[in-house]
C-alpha cells in the first residue's frame, strides 16, 4: 500500500518495517507521485546500531522539510552479513529504479556500482573510496555515487597505538577480517602492518568466512602470550551472533582488544575507536536532499570525517582483569561502567 493512506500504517510499523514515508511541501506542486529512496543497509534490522543509524537519516530528511504533501518513499533492504545478499538485494534496488540509493559501506557501494551507472547513490560508511577505487577523486567525483567517508586506512595506525595503551607488553597482533562482505580489509591490514614495523610487531592477518571459524581462529592465536585482537569495519564480524562469537573468545582468553565499530562495545568489548557514524547518516541526507531538488551527485564533494569516537567499556576491563590507563580514560567520549 503506497497512497497517501499508507504512510500513517507504515511509519507505525517502526523501523523494523522494509519501509518509511516521507513527503515534501515543494514536491506537492510537482508531482502526486511519491519520490521512491533505496537504502541498501549492509548490516541486521534487529541491530540496535543499525536502527539509529535508520533512525538519524529519517529524522534529519523530516527537518529537512520531508513532513507532509506527497510522500517520500524509503525502500530498505537489510543485507546482514552475507556478500551474495548484498548483490542480490543492491540489484533489486535498482530494478525500483529510485530517485536515489543510499549505501551504508564498501560492499554495498560496490554492488550497487556494477547494478546502475544512472541511478544517483550517496555512501555513508566507506573507507577511502579512492583508495578502493570505487571514486576517482573526492572533491568532483563524477559519476553518479557521492557521500562520506568512514576512515582513512592510516586509522590501522590509531588502532595499533591503543591497543598498545591497553597492553604495553604487546608482543603479536591478530587481525580478524572476512575478506568477502569488508574487501577493504586487505588496506587496513598495510596500516596496521606499516605501523607495527617500528617496535616489530609481528601482525597476523586471518580470514574468516563461517561462523565456526571464528572461535578457533582467536582461541589458536591466544595459545601465545601478550597478543592481541584489532577488528576493523566488517560487516560479517559485526553481525549481533557473530559479534557475540567474537567477544566470548575474547573473554575467555583475556585478550585485549580494540574495535573499529562501537557495536562491539555496546556489547561488552573492551575498547572502539571509530567515526561518529551516526553524524554520517545524518549528513546522508542532506545530499538526499540535494539531489532531490536536482543537484548532480558527481558535483557533490565526497567528505571526510571530521570527528572520531572513542569508547572504553570499564566494566569489561574489571571483570576480565584489565587495568586502563588514565590517559586513555581521560581521552574517551564515552565511559561504559
Amino acid at each position: 500500500m503506497r497512497g497517501p493512506m499508507a504512510c500513517p500504517m507504515v511509519l507505525a510499523l517502526g523501523l523494523l518495517s522494509a519501509t518509511a514515508c516521507f513527503a515534501s511541501p515543494a514536491q506537492a506542486q510537482q508531482s502526486n507521485r511519491p519520490r521512491e529512496i533505496g537504502a541498501l543497509m549492509a548490516g541486521s534490522e534487529t541491530d540496535a546500531r543499525w536502527r539509529a543509524n535508520a533512525a538519524a537519516f529519517e529524522d534529519a530528511l523530516r527537518k529537512l522539510g520531508w513532513t507532509d504533501g506527497n510522500q517520500l518513499h524509503i525502500e530498505y533492504r537489510w543485507a546482514g552479513a552475507t556478500a551474495d545478499r548484498v548483490t542480490a538485494q543492491a540489484a533489486e534496488l535498482v530494478r525500483l529504479t529510485p530517485s536515489v540509493i543510499v549505501a551504508s559501506t564498501s560492499v554495498t557501494l560496490a554492488a550497487l556500482e556494477k547494478a546502475t551507472h544512472t541511478i544517483p547513490i550517496v555512501f555513508t560508511v566507506v573507507a577511502d573510496p579512492v583508495a578502493q577505487g570505487l571514486v576517482s577523486n573526492l572533491p568532483h567525483p563524477g559519476g553518479n555515487v557521492t557521500g562520506f567517508v568512514a576512515f582513512e586506512f592510516e586509522v590501522g595506525g590509531k588502532w595499533l597505538g591503543i591497543l598498545r595503551e591497553l597492553a604495553p607488553q604487546l608482543a603479536h597482533v591478530l587481525f580478524l577480517y572476512d575478506p568477502e562482505t569488508s574487501p577493504q580489509s586487505s588496506l587496513f591490514e598495510r596500516s596496521i602492518e606499516s605501523a607495527a614495523q617500528p617496535p616489530g610487531i609481528p601482525v597476523t592477518a586471518t580470514p574468516v568466512r563461517e561462523a565456526d571459524e571464528i572461535a578457533p581462529a582467536i582461541d589458536e592465536f591466544a595459545r601465545t602470550p601478550n597478543g592481541g585482537l584489532i577488528i576493523a569495519q566488517d560487516a560479517f564480524l559485526s553481525a549481533p551472533t557473530n559479534r557475540k562469537l567474537v567477544l566470548d573468545a575474547v573473554a575467555r582468553n583475556r585478550l585485549p582488544a580494540i574495535y573499529g565499530l562501537p557495536s562491539f562495545t555496546d556489547s561488552g568489548g573492551l575498547v572502539s575507536f571509530s567515526l561518529d557514524i551516526v553524524e554520517n547518516w545524518r549528513n546522508a541526507a542532506t545530499y538526499v536532499d540535494r539531489i532531490l531538488k536536482g543537484a548532480d551527485p558527481g558535483d557533490l564533494p565526497i567528505q571526510e570525517p571530521t570527528k572520531y569516537i572513542l569508547v572504553v567499556n570499564r566494566k569489561t576491563a574489571k571483570a576480565q582483569g584489565f587495568e586502563l590507563p588514565f590517559s586513555l580514560i581521560a581521552r574517551a567520549d564515552e565511559v561504559i561502567e
